[in-house]
């Protein structure tokens, strides 16, 4: 393996904070995973958005998606909304990430995740629910590192807002004017 490839995808990175930001979006899985919402919205700095949108909405810029939740509030509004008011047969979600492709500037860090969710029913079966991509803006902490505006996860071959410092991983026009994020407090 060349290893200069692979620390062009950790610009700004140190080994640490790789190992760090893994670790950090495994337990993001794990909570999600385990309907955790009080530990899930922790992964978010207060006024963090999470954005659920599908890869063609995404790619035509239309800016309604599945779920938006811009703050703690709203986040666990939403996903209380959705674990009590929709009536499912029992299943567990099991999220599995790819390490991240992440480079950083001026204290944010600019991530790129690949994801697949397996849906496993209460008879055993699974099967595969979702499959897309995380792109966030992370932010790193005394303690640890939140989301601060994550782009919406998606399916296909499509990118989110996130503008990335030294061009995009993947290939694919990756801002939307609307999506900008403001200047937040964290």
């Amino acid at each position: 393996m060349n290893t200069t490839s692979v620390n062009t995808n950790y610009v700004g990175l140190d080994y640490s904070q790789k190992s760090k930001l893994g670790d950090f979006l495994a337990q993001y899985a794990y909570e999600l995973d385990e309907a955790n919402v009080e530990a899930w919205i922790q992964f978010f700095t207060p006024t963090g958005v999470y954005e659920l949108t599908t890869a063609y909405n995404l790619s035509s810029n239309l800016p309604l998606g599945i779920i938006y939740c811009k703050g703690h509030g709203m986040m666990v509004d939403r996903v209380r909304a959705l674990l009590t008011a929709n009536i499912f047969e029992l299943h567990k979600y099991t999220h599995i990430f790819t390490n991240p492709i992440a480079e950083k500037k001026d204290d944010i860090i600019f991530s790129r995740s690949n994801f697949i969710v397996y849906r496993t029913m209460e008879s055993g079966v699974s099967q595969v629910f979702a499959t897309g991509k995380y792109l966030d803006q992370i932010i790193e902490t005394d303690e640890d590192f939140q989301v601060k505006w994550p782009a919406p996860p998606t399916s296909g071959p499509t990118s989110g807002p996130t503008t990335w410092p030294s061009g995009n991983p993947t290939g694919q026009p990756t801002t939307r004017p609307s999506d900008k994020p403001t200047n937040q407090p964290t």
